[in-house]
């Protein structure tokens, strides 16, 4: 029988989107007949109970994950270091903890004691406790104080006796006897100056030698022949070369087909951006070029799965990238939940708290949206909060948010335990709105896979401006917008020669020739107008000049009373549009006392220049402070910060039916694109390999 090999060293335990991912296309594999065999990390511990691997053969070989990191030690002196880990990071958690305690707030006022008393509601009981324990306190606190600055007078007094002087004498001489013991121990020198580098190299060298090795065991466990398939959805260029070792010491592997998925973006910043960083991929492309060179009598095909990162990797110009299919477990299309109006709205955090993801900003999400939405019951937060990392001190905001989360005494549920596939496909069917405010420099090309199972199952998403996330749903909500036009909804439009532009770097119009040019946020363009009166909203449309792919616009707007003052700001960052359609924000006029209003566009994430044409102001009925309400949005919606973010979820909680609604819909075309049929359907040999 013909196999079907995934190799993902980066699974370790049950759970998590790479065992999603794995189960998926291996499932997909064994219905077209093949038969699926699982490598993973060597952490995993196999439950022969376990429902979801049943009928997939399981081999946990590899000791290093895609990050480089290897598995617990189990050497003799494993169990002393991991106490002491476990006992630092005890400490850290517990030093969080009683900050936020209402000790740890009065210590952090220092000479301000009498103000946090003041400050603090009075209880017979509270009063009580802290006649009886705080004054002490306080009192022994300034006892120590007084006893320190006393010790540092004695210290600097005696500094100027002959004891001292004599002890600054023998500094002075050790001190110049420097130059002898630098030349003595210049090989220690170096070798601790570069100690980073040498290290470095030590431990990519262990691991390529390991993940060769590690393969050579997985092809004695499982041979191959000329239809098998071997997949590897998460590789380094590392690996590769690890992989290259594999083939000149394995014959057998050159009957075999081979599918490199690299899913880590070569570049930072957006395509403009990219000339400035090419240097930097020479010696990637040498790695490249010496495996292509190396392996003529291998079938190898490379990939990506978005296609920003297939064009990222095509500038190294070494082998043909194609995107493949991103795999979606079909449980999420036919087990979509209809919404229940009694019930709250569940916001949903999936995946490990971590930096990259957002989780720091779920407490200023909780905040905002605390009263009245989570004090009336119309809103719920779910967030899956368990750490994947082990040093708690180097994730400080993380772990702080977590205790933040937990001081809140309703409306947040904090799910600390990683969760296997069945939990955490329950959870994503159970959420109403989908929160991913990942990091979008990291997640530009980078694709994410709660998005994808958001999509699948229906589920509205408030995503990150200027990411791969937010360019899969822009399209939608311009589609959303031209809506509203076709439907009669604008009462009239003003073009952009209407107004007088005005530009941060030249006393010149930036409105040339029917184009308004600007650049970055100190090069910005605006204009201004009066309130116009019975319109609520204005619809700004406009269409990029350029094709260049990766500009955005930032479009700032600020409302003004009659003395000029700033009582309102908003803005919203666009880019173009994937399919030709016209760009489009649409802004509400917030405040009732707002005379004029400003609108500026910059460059979002760049200096250089950007022409915009077609800028059209399109005015929508409506009074403000009236229930006649529009949604600003479509299926997601996208935002600039977590600030935004509130007033993100805010508007979908108030119009979630035509949130939930659009996204139903659009999860039927989504799921067409993007399924593990498909992505088995591209990996079967059908063109020439490398």
């Amino acid at each position: 029988m013909k196999k079907f090999i995934l190799i993902d060293h980066s699974i370790q335990k049950y759970g998590g989107h790479n065992l999603e991912y794995a189960l998926h296309v291996l499932r997909a594999a064994e219905k077209q007949n093949y038969k699926p065999i699982l490598v993973t990390n060597r952490e995993l511990v196999l439950d022969k109970e376990d429902q979801e691997l049943r009928g997939i053969e399981v081999h946990p070989l590899y000791l290093f994950d895609f990050w480089g990191n290897a598995g617990k030690p189990r050497k003799k002196g494993s169990k002393l270091k991991r106490l002491k880990a476990g006992i630092s990071n005890w400490l850290f958690r517990r030093k969080v903890a009683f900050s936020y305690s209402n000790l740890g707030m009065l210590l952090a006022m220092e000479h301000r004691y009498e103000e946090y008393l003041r400050n603090t509601p009075y209880q017979a009981r509270g009063a009580i406790v802290k006649l009886v324990l705080i004054f002490p306190l306080i009192y022994l606190i300034t006892v120590l104080r007084g006893l320190k600055r006393t010790l540092q007078a004695l210290k600097h007094l005696f500094s100027k006796t002959f004891i001292g002087t004599f002890v600054n004498f023998l500094k002075n001489m050790i001190f110049s006897l420097r130059f002898v013991v630098r030349g003595v121990c210049s090989p220690l020198i170096f070798v601790n100056r570069h100690k980073k580098n040498i290290v470095s190299r030590l431990r990519k060298a262990k691991r390529i030698k390991s993940f060769g090795e590690d393969t050579l065991r997985m092809l004695k466990k499982t041979p191959v022949g000329k239809d098998d398939i071997i997949f590897i959805p998460t590789l380094s260029e590392y690996d590769m070369m690890g992989l290259l070792e594999t083939f000149k010491r394995n014959k057998s592997s050159q009957q075999a087909n081979w599918h490199l998925l690299f899913r880590r973006n070569l570049f930072t910043g957006r395509d403009p951006q990219y000339f400035r960083q090419t240097e930097q991929l020479q010696p990637l492309r040498k790695m490249f070029l010496h495996f292509k060179n190396n392996t003529w009598n291998h079938n190898a095909w490379f990939y990506t799965d978005t296609d920003k990162l297939t064009d990222q990797y095509h500038y190294l110009k070494t082998v043909p990238f194609t995107t493949l299919p991103i795999p979606i477990n079909i449980d999420f299309q036919s087990n979509q939940r209809q919404y229940d109006p009694a019930r709250p709205i569940n916001i949903v955090y999936v995946g490990d708290a971590r930096n990259e993801k957002g989780y720091q900003y779920l407490p200023e999400m909780v905040r905002g949206l605390y009263s009245p939405y989570i004090m009336d019951g119309k809103v719920k937060f779910i967030a899956q909060s368990n750490f994947s990392f082990t040093e708690y001190q180097f994730h400080s905001d993380v772990v702080v948010a977590r205790n933040q989360l937990e001081q809140f005494t309703h409306g947040v549920e904090i799910i600390k335990d990683s969760l296997s596939t069945s939990e955490y496909r329950e959870l994503v069917l159970t959420s109403d709105i989908g929160l991913i405010l990942y990091d979008r420099d990291n997640y530009y090309a980078r694709s994410s896979g709660a998005l994808v199972e958001y999509l699948s199952a229906g589920i509205p998403v408030v995503v990150p401006s200027g990411s791969w996330m937010a360019d899969q749903i822009c399209d939608l909500t311009y589609e959303y917008h031209d809506r509203l036009k076709a439907k009669g909804q604008v009462q009239y439009t003003v073009q952009e020669n209407h107004f007088k532009w005005s530009s941060a770097q030249s006393n010149n119009s930036p409105f040339v020739r029917g184009q308004l040019n600007f650049g970055g946020h100190m090069d910005s363009v605006w204009c201004t107008f009066d309130t116009p009166e019975d319109i609520r909203y204005i619809l700004i449309s406009f269409n990029f000049v350029s094709a260049v792919k990766g500009n955005y616009v930032t479009l700032q707007w600020s409302e003004h009373n009659q003395a000029g003052t700033v009582i309102f700001q908003q803005k919203s960052t666009v880019g173009r549009s994937l399919r030709g359609l016209t760009t489009s924000v649409l802004f509400e006029i917030k405040n009732k006392q707002c005379a004029e209003i400003a609108i500026s566009l910059h460059n979002a994430y760049g200096d250089h220049n950007i022409s915009v044409s077609n800028v059209n102001f399109h005015y929508l009925p409506g009074h403000t402070g009236t229930d006649q309400s529009i949604p600003r949005a479509s299926v997601g919606i996208i935002v600039d910060d977590a600030t935004h973010a509130i007033e993100a979820l805010k508007d979908m909680v108030d119009h979630y039916s035509h949130y939930r609604q659009t996204a139903q819909q659009y999860s039927v075309i989504w799921n067409k694109t993007h399924s593990a049929d498909a992505l088995v359907t591209d990996l079967i040999p059908r063109g020439t390999p490398i």
